[in-house]
């Protein structure tokens, strides 16, 4: 696998103007942002979801997904000893810190510490947590090549990076972990076992 970094370093300056664009996560292609209320709503708008359905966000280490938390569990603590880094999405207790704004009016919030280099060195360059969702129309099948973004998409995008594929071409696990019983919100990549909702 090969990428330019300076191609990365560039869509960070873009990010950090709140920007937003398309991305090869560890998982599949996704929109991307940083967490900024204007870029949000951005795509939003784009993927015409709902205002009540919140963003999942991948982080660039521990320090920063412990500042966007509370209340960790001893599931939470094995899962991510064990997956992180990895393509597997915990759900959380939000940091008092955390606008509502960001999760939907939410309690929780959704985060995975990605595996893959190419978006390590971009959350490493910008020293904050990204939006990630998948490259669709809300309800509809993610988006899996470059090719297949419709131009009604890109024309609204700041970027579009497709210089590598995702790592592994299907969603990351979601699960939540606040209580002493693992919940497997969907299956993924880790296949997990556990009470499925």
């Amino acid at each position: 696998m090969k990428f330019q970094p300076k191609r990365i370093q560039d869509i960070a300056r873009l990010l950090s103007q709140e920007k937003i664009g398309f991305f090869p996560f560890d998982t599949l292609y996704g929109f991307t942002c940083i967490l900024k209320e204007s870029p949000i709503q951005r795509i939003r708008k784009l993927k015409q979801r709902s205002e009540n359905q919140p963003f999942l966000i991948v982080v660039p280490d521990l320090n920063t997904a412990f500042d966007l938390t509370k209340n960790w569990t001893p599931t939470h603590k094995t899962l991510v000893k064990q997956y992180w880094p990895g393509p597997l999405s915990i759900v959380f207790e939000k940091s008092d810190r955390v606008s509502t704004s960001l999760t939907a009016g939410k309690s929780s919030i959704a985060l995975r510490l990605p595996e893959y280099l190419p978006i390590q060195y971009l959350l490493r360059e910008l020293q904050q947590p990204l939006i990630s969702t998948s490259v669709n129309l809300s309800s509809q099948d993610p988006i899996l090549t470059p090719e297949q973004v419709p131009d009604t998409l890109k024309s609204h995008l700041d970027f579009l990076y497709d210089e590598v594929p995702p790592l592994y071409q299907q969603p990351s696990t979601l699960v939540d972990a606040r209580s002493d019983q693992v919940l497997v919100l969907r299956q993924g990549v880790v296949k997990l076992e556990g009470s499925r909702v």
